[in-house]
């Protein structure tokens, strides 16, 4: 993948001027008062994410210092120097990987060859690489050089984790911060070396490119290149979205046309689709971030950063959908896609997530799922389930209860037991087997009867109970709230009936007409 010089494009299109720099206005302008002035340091820090600029900047500062004929404190590129540094043959340049050169032995070298002077330039620039990788014993020996260089050496240190590097190394050195560049500048970029190419690109696709690049004009030059070497001179969104595995608004525009309808399930299945068909988990949920960010934005009437990010097309749909969507619904899906990018790496884990922050402020609706068939039994006289009938309250039914069924009676022995219709278990513990369903008119007269430190319940021969022709005692169905909410009356009403062990070990399932599910 070269240009049309025979290198690389992001090699081909390096900036060779401090006008030609994109996006680090303060720095340049910063560098190139020193050098019209005199007033250079002995060692900077240029600290910044990757694709910034941060070796670039580092040699047109070698280039600056050294020009022959400078212009305003920038190099003429005519002169000896400059052309020497340009194709790469200035022997007073000289650039050190830290990642492979990080020992204290690497640095006593350097330390002790700093000390020549320059061959053929006014100062001699050393570029140290990823200089947080050095060694501490290799930061301690260079501590000397840093506290007195000699007057034509001048030391850069470029790193991606300025966190690493000592307080006392930063305490000596001047430090600048390389922002990321904006998608603004880098779509401008990449427009302007499309053109001097004779490549012929979609401008959404150069939107892509700078929203993939996340800051880093090298990154975006390169996408630039390998796309150029897929497609040749005529790229297209399609090739764009099959060869990078990028998503964009085409992409995931009907997983967002299904969230806005509140159709969670076609939603998830757009999101499956997608990933089916070769689109990255990671890509594809932060593309769905953007535009969700971009709604919720609108929906609050802030738009101004959204227009320097987004294409015009982009920005267009986003504002014409943005008023059907519920604030809080978006702060949510926000909130929930970027907890979900930041936690999970592994696509499968980020996937899941995502499914549960869809699903987590849904509710399916009533013929989403079929209902399970519900447990009845057939009891004589009873009232069709589908009667329009409506159930009484439980306090209309206690209120008519004369005679409460006792309920320390035997229930009606279950299939498969022992003649004598206990087990060895029940009879040792002197309890009765577990009943099914329990007479509502029992609960009924627990919910009303009064419980005092005299009263005693006087335990009947064990009596299979006959089914009950009644639904209560006046006919009429219970409520499964209200014996819920007295559940725990009926249970203390109980505690000294031989079943007692039974009911503190239920909970309250169903009603049934005038019967309770256990």
């Amino acid at each position: 993948m070269v240009g049309s010089t025979g290198r690389a494009l992001y090699l081909a299109w390096r900036p060779r001027t401090f006008d030609a720099v994109v996006g680090q206005r303060h720095i340049v302008q910063t560098l190139r008062n020193a050098v019209r002035n005199g007033t250079l340091s002995h060692a900077y820090l240029f600290a910044g994410p990757r694709g910034t600029g941060k070796t670039t900047i580092a040699r047109l500062l070698f280039k600056a210092a050294n020009c022959l004929h400078p212009d305003d404190g920038a190099p003429d590129e005519r002169c000896a120097i400059c052309q020497a540094a340009n194709e790469g043959r200035a022997i007073d340049l000289i650039e050190m990987d830290a990642a492979s050169n990080r020992g204290i032995d690497d640095v006593r070298d350097l330390r002790d060859k700093i000390n020549y002077a320059p061959a053929e330039a006014r100062y001699r620039v050393y570029i140290l690489d990823e200089a947080h990788q050095l060694t501490q014993p290799a930061w301690d020996a260079l501590l000397k050089t840093l506290e007195e260089p000699p007057p034509h050496a001048i030391l850069v240190l470029a790193t991606t984790e300025a966190h690493k590097v000592p307080a006392t190394v930063l305490s000596r050195c001047q430090r600048f911060d390389f922002h990321r560049i904006s998608a603004a500048d880098i779509r401008g970029r990449l427009a302007e070396i499309a053109e001097r190419e004779g490549v012929d690109v979609e401008p959404m696709v150069l939107s892509w490119l700078a929203r993939a690049a996340r800051g880093g004009l090298r990154d975006a030059i390169s996408l630039l290149d390998q796309l150029r070497a897929f497609c040749g001179d005529r790229i297209d969104a399609a090739s764009a979205r099959d060869v990078l595995g990028l998503a964009g608004l085409e992409t995931v525009r009907p997983f967002l046309d299904a969230l806005g309808e509140d159709r969670v399930g076609d939603a998830l299945d757009e999101l499956n689709r997608a990933l089916e068909h070769g689109v990255d988990p990671r890509t594809y949920v932060g593309d769905s971030l953007i535009y969700l960010r971009g709604l919720l934005l609108l929906r609050y009437g802030a738009s101004a950063g959204l227009r320097a990010e987004l294409p015009a097309e982009e920005l267009e749909w986003l504002e014409e959908h943005a008023t059907a969507w519920e604030a809080p619904r978006l702060r949510d899906l926000v909130q929930g896609f970027g907890d979900a990018l930041a936690r999970f790496r592994d696509p499968a884990q980020l996937l899941v997530q995502i499914e549960l922050t869809l699903l987590g402020g849904w509710e399916a609706p009533v013929d989403a799922v079929p209902a399970p068939p519900r447990r009845t039994r057939a009891q004589p006289g009873r009232q069709p389930a589908d009667s329009p009938t409506e159930a009484p309250k439980v306090e209309d039914v206690v209120g008519r209860v004369e005679t409460p069924r006792a309920m320390d009676a035997q229930p009606p022995a279950l299939p498969a037991r022992p003649p004598n219709g206990m087990s060895e278990a029940e009879r040792s513990s002197g309890v009765g087997p577990m009943p099914d369903e329990v007479p509502a008119g029992a609960i009924a007269a627990a919910m009303v009867a009064p419980v005092t430190a005299q009263s005693t319940v006087v335990s009947a021969p064990p009596t299979p109970l006959e089914p009950r022709s009644e639904q209560s005692v006046d006919g009429s169905a219970l409520d499964l709230g209200d014996v819920r909410a007295r559940w725990p009356e009926v249970q203390k009403h109980l505690a000294n009936n031989r079943a007692q062990f039974w009911f503190h070990r239920c909970e309250l399932h169903d009603v049934d007409g005038s019967t309770l599910i256990l």
